[in-house]
């Protein structure tokens, strides 16, 4: 019988492999989310952990620590294998490959089992976020932008739950971004903010949607997300702004072009657009934002 550790350095050995291999369709490739999945069976209870923490008041103090134990066993056996899969899934899903699909599903489950176990690491809270936004990145790498832009606003909406302390919220938040107010202090934590708004806008942006709503959604993203901007060193902000505005203009752009939408969105976008293009390194390029603006406005 094959010991937990000599399958698991077997697998790596074979998510390791990919990264050499030449071939445009790997035949190792298919089997690999059944034997991630085979690899992590003790964490079939994942869908059920939820329910569990809801229960945790009522429950009894042997049951809480049964739980603890459990994850605490885990996090020992598993935690060296999750780190390193995350450490070359991404590699493999910087570009489009064949055979994708069960390279993403392994990539979605070991980031499911190390939230699992975060209760055991010594990171910041939004460290799980930071596995997150790399998935969105590699779904947009490999054009899957559709997924990516439900992915990055599923980040958003977890990240509204907790503050840059690691304390859950017990207000109500209303828009799409957590609480700046204590979050602006810690720069990583702004950082992933800007980061995932950038990614939201480029997939609009390649998916080309016809949904008046998605369009809706980005300006007030947008709009909020300003000032997350304006916090970040004078690098990274003419960085992040440059590629915002980018985006934005080739939304903008295809909103009049597509002649389907209605005037009041095509304008609101536009002008919007020209905003932002007016305070980024793109303000040369303005007169073309102008002209949409002046389009969607007659």
């Amino acid at each position: 019988m094959t010991s937990p550790n000599s399958a698991e350095l077997s697998l790596l050995s074979k998510l390791e492999s990919l990264l050499s291999s030449s071939s445009d369709r790997d035949p190792d490739e298919d089997d690999i989310y059944t034997l991630f999945c085979n690899h992590l069976r003790p964490f079939s209870d994942l869908s059920s952990v939820p329910n569990l923490k809801k229960a945790s008041k009522s429950a009894s103090q042997k049951q809480q620590q049964q739980q603890q134990d459990l994850t605490r066993s885990l996090a020992k056996q598993y935690l060296s294998f999750l780190n390193r899969s995350l450490s070359v899934l991404p590699k493999l899903l910087s570009a489009p490959r064949a055979n994708q699909s069960g390279l993403f599903q392994a990539y979605r489950l070991c980031i499911r089992c190390l939230e699992f176990l975060s209760s055991q690491l010594s990171c910041k809270p939004y460290s799980i976020h930071l596995q997150r936004l790399r998935l969105m990145r590699c779904l947009d790498s490999c054009e899957l932008y559709a997924d990516s832009w439900d992915e990055g606003f599923s980040v958003l909406k977890s990240l509204r739950d907790i503050d840059s302390g690691g304390s859950l919220k017990g207000k109500v938040h209303e828009g799409y971004l957590p609480d700046m107010l204590e979050a602006s202090e810690d720069n990583d934590f702004v950082i992933l903010v800007v980061e995932i708004v950038v990614v939201l806008v480029k997939c609009l942006s390649m998916v080309q949607s016809k949904d008046h709503h998605d369009y809706e959604r980005i300006i007030q993203l947008v709009e909020e997300a300003m000032p997350w901007f304006r916090i970040l060193d004078a690098k990274k902000y003419e960085m992040f702004l440059k590629m915002l505005v980018t985006y934005l203009g080739k939304s903008a752009l295809f909103l009049v072009a597509e002649k389907s939408f209605g005037a009041d969105l095509v304008r609101s976008f536009s002008m919007a657009c020209l905003i932002h293009y007016a305070d980024s390194p793109l303000k040369g390029q303005t007169f073309k934002v102008v002209f949409v603006a002046s389009i969607g406005t007659s």
